[in-house]
């Protein structure tokens, strides 16, 4: 019982992997544009604005971003989301040895 449980929290794991994987393609590397308004849009329908001049190093001149909030949002829900990864794979090898 305890294997298949194990399993199961490995299977989770990945599913929510590749959902991550899948969230961040689409903030970083999608873009729609809207020619009425003449609007750039990333993946998940954020508003993109001109790159500051301190980004422009990193992602570069001619890029758009969707702003410092929505920057810092990505970051603390990105390494969140990989210490929960971390945390249920380490579950499931706990659960997966354990008698």
């Amino acid at each position: 019982m305890r294997k298949i449980i194990a399993k199961a929290i490995y299977a989770i794991s990945f599913l929510y992997g590749v959902a991550i994987f899948i969230i961040g393609f689409m903030a970083y590397f999608m873009r729609t544009f809207d020619p009425v308004n003449h609007l750039w849009y990333d993946g998940l329908g954020r508003l993109m604005l001109p790159t500051p001049m301190i980004a422009r190093f990193i992602f570069s001149e001619d890029s758009e971003w969707a702003g410092w909030g929505w920057f810092a949002v990505d970051v603390v829900a990105f390494w969140s989301s990989v210490a929960i990864l971390v945390g249920l794979i380490t579950l499931a090898g706990k659960i997966a040895k354990s008698k």
